[in-house]
């Protein structure tokens, strides 16, 4: 299984788009500042995942919504991920 995430700086708003097979050593990794792209942004709230059955969808996947140029349109995606995973 491999996972697509999308994390929000809790220092400074912004978004980060990653996928990855092993999401909580991932999370982990960005938390801890061991990760080059986001250690200034420390630390991190997980607003987002999906799961999927191949890297190579995985990849595809985190290419189109690094793709959204629009913060509004990550902050749409959040929120329905988030109303749908408290509904269920």
């Amino acid at each position: 299984m491999f996972y697509v995430y999308i994390l929000k700086s809790l220092t400074n708003s912004r978004y980060y788009i990653g996928q990855t097979k092993d999401l909580v050593k991932r999370f982990a990794e960005h938390s801890e500042g061991r990760v080059k792209s986001t250690k200034r942004d420390t630390p991190f709230e997980l607003k987002y995942i999906k799961k999927f059955a191949t890297r190579s969808e995985a990849v595809q996947y985190e290419i189109l919504l690094k793709s959204k140029k629009k913060r509004s349109q990550l902050e749409n995606l959040i929120n329905e991920f988030s109303a749908s995973s408290s509904a269920g």
